[in-house]
Order: C-alpha cells, then structure tokens, then sequence
C-alpha cells in the first residue's frame, strides 16, 4: 500500500490541487469524489455510483461506503499476550493514501459486486480505487484564521483632566478597520503513534502560510 504515494498522475503541481484529504470523515465531501464514478458489476443495474443507489442493507450507497472507511480508520484491535486494546490506525488517521486500499467495500466487498469477487478480474474488483485515488491525498494540519483589527484614537473631550485619573481616557473614536483572511498548514508534524530513534533529532514543525487576503467591505 505504501508504495502507492511514490506515484502520481498528475502533470504537474497545480493539477494536484483540491485533492480530498484521505482522512476526511464527512460524508458529502466523499460524496464529491464518489458520486459517477463509474463501476463494473455483476448487477445490470449499475453503472455507475449514484446518490440514489442503495446497499443491501437498504442504506444509501454513498453513506455506506463512508461509513465503512471511516469503521476501517478507526478500527481497534486486541493483543492476544496482554489483552490491551489499541488503534490499527495510531490517532485513527491513514498516514499514507494507499492504506485506504484495505477498506474491503472498496475492493473484495463492494457492494457492487456481492458474493462474485472470487470470481473477478482485479480490474473489476480494483474498478472504485482505480478512479478516485488520484483525487486523494494524505493532507495536512490547516487552519484558517480570521484576523480583524481596528486603529483608535481619543475621541472628543474623552480625556480626563483632574484627580486620580488624570490623563486617562474613557473613550476611543474608530479611525480605521482591516480585516484579513490566512490559510496557515503546519509541515514537519511526527505522524501519530510513531517514535523516533535513539539519536535522530527530533521533528520541527513549521507553519507555511498558503494563502493571505485583505477582505473588503464587499467580502
């Protein structure tokens, strides 16, 4: 699986923009890459994934395939020596995009071709992973941040002029506003649940501002 993310599709950087982060948890953003994604299956009915297709168990196709990633991400497993439980998935997050490939309701389980996959070609049976690993990515921490910020000054006879309180002043008058948006991801993170080795240094984690806008009045 790890050796998926050596390789890429695309021609160059900006075509690899807008990926969905493989961590994605949020069914109408899957829904985005799912939705008309064409399919071969040993039902005549389908063709392709449709917001309309439902499971066997009469839930809707797309939630349930989300549903099942998500299951996979977080699943728990026991060690059978000490009986503790702990994450397959350290912070239940894939760290690289090709660990998606397990979720066997892409692949061996699909919905789409019930109780035949021994049966298939892996084409057939690879047919969803094929056409939607291109559109994804591991991604990274990113925040927005909201910055709003206004310049004073004292404002008419607002100055206090005798007793203790001399020289303060009880009211500002507004002289001028900027607000701006930035788009900050942060690089260099350890990846959940793994440890360094004895005498490599440790990770530096660096913020990287993707973005920065002044918002107008308009905005």
């Amino acid at each position: 699986y790890a050796l998926l993310d050596l390789f890429t599709t695309a021609p160059n950087d900006a075509a690899s923009r807008g990926q969905l982060s493989v961590n994605q948890t949020n069914t109408a953003a899957w829904a985005a890459i799912l939705d008309s994604v064409c399919v071969l299956s040993n039902n005549t009915a389908y063709g392709f994934i449709s917001p309309y297709d439902q499971a066997t168990n009469g839930q809707l196709m797309i939630p349930f395939l989300v549903e099942k990633i998500n299951q996979y991400r977080s699943q728990i497993i026991t060690n059978q020596q000490n009986g503790q439980t702990n994450a397959f998935f350290p912070g239940q997050v894939f760290t690289t995009v090709g660990q998606v490939l397990g979720v066997p309701e892409l692949t061996v389980n699909s919905p789409y071709i019930p109780g035949a996959s021994a049966q298939l070609r892996d084409e057939v049976i690879e047919r969803i992973p094929q056409q939607i690993l291109s559109l994804l990515r591991v991604g990274t921490p990113k925040y927005v941040i909201f910055a709003y910020g206004q310049s004073l000054k004292p404002a008419d006879r607002s100055l206090v002029t005798s007793g203790p309180f001399f020289g303060m002043c009880t009211n500002y008058q507004i002289t001028g506003e900027i607000a701006s948006r930035m788009v900050v991801r942060f690089e260099g993170l350890q990846a959940p649940g793994t440890t360094m080795a004895p005498g490599y240094p440790p990770p530096q984690p660096h913020a990287v501002v993707e973005t920065y806008n002044v918002i107008g009045p308009e905005q």
